[in-house]
């Protein structure tokens, strides 16, 4: 029986704003890392018809990574969230929740 105060099911992270300057230092640092989300692979498979958005959480069998070293020393803020490489799209990943919260083109500078 809840009294209508909602109890938090989890600390949640202060909310991320990179600028574009820093997405496109996260999209670098990212880019050569060899660690794309393959479709092919069993545990993936149910993944491949994911779209990903903002807010959603990743689907089972995708596994975020851990921000590059040089990443996490010009934005110390993200050593709380986890990134994945999926259909040409770079997804920052709250890694508590594994929820979406931020993504941007792979291939693309932020415009």
């Amino acid at each position: 029986m809840s009294n209508g105060t909602k109890v938090p099911q989890n600390p949640s992270l202060p909310k991320l704003n990179l600028t574009n300057q820093q997405r496109e230092n996260i999209r670098k640092a990212v880019l050569t890392e060899q660690n794309e989300v393959q479709f092919r692979l069993a545990a993936t498979k149910s993944a491949k018809d994911f779209t990903p958005t903002i807010g959603a959480k990743l689907p089972k069998g995708v596994k975020a990574q851990s921000l590059p070293t040089p990443v996490l020393s010009q934005i110390p803020e993200l050593r709380d969230y986890m990134y994945v490489k999926m259909k040409d799209q770079v997804l920052i990943v709250n890694g508590m929740t594994n929820k979406i919260v931020d993504m941007f083109s792979e291939t693309q500078p932020p415009s």
